[in-house]
């Protein structure tokens, strides 16, 4: 059976929420909705410092599991965009390089998502 922890040992919610580096609003969400686990008191919320940590190692490797697509077909999208834009009138014959840039973030964004 699994020892409970102190209260001392536990996190707020506050506490939790600057651990993961989330906001209050989305560490409750995660609370409510079991995917976080948490104990609730008389006091509110609290979280076991270990639970947390278990929580965030598996958002992490959800994250990195999710499929990613190579650099190469990221510009490739990229370049055939910017190329329907320009035959559409919409960009100069050389956009700057920042652009290019903030073209690539936005589809690495999307790809994310």
């Amino acid at each position: 059976m699994k020892s409970l922890a102190r209260p001392a040992e536990m996190l707020t919610p506050l506490q939790a929420a600057v651990e993961a580096d989330l906001s209050l609003k989305t560490l409750y969400q995660h609370l409510r909705a079991g995917s976080l686990a948490g104990i609730q008191t008389e006091k509110g919320w609290r979280i076991r410092p270990d639970d947390l940590q278990t929580w965030l190692d598996e958002r992490a490797a959800a994250r990195t599991s999710q499929q990613s697509y190579p650099d190469e077909l990221l510009d490739e999208l990229a370049a055939e965009w910017l190329e329907d834009a320009r035959a559409r009138g919409k960009l100069p014959p050389q956009p700057p390089k920042a652009l290019l840039a903030r073209i690539a973030r936005a589809i690495r964004a999307v790809e994310m998502a």
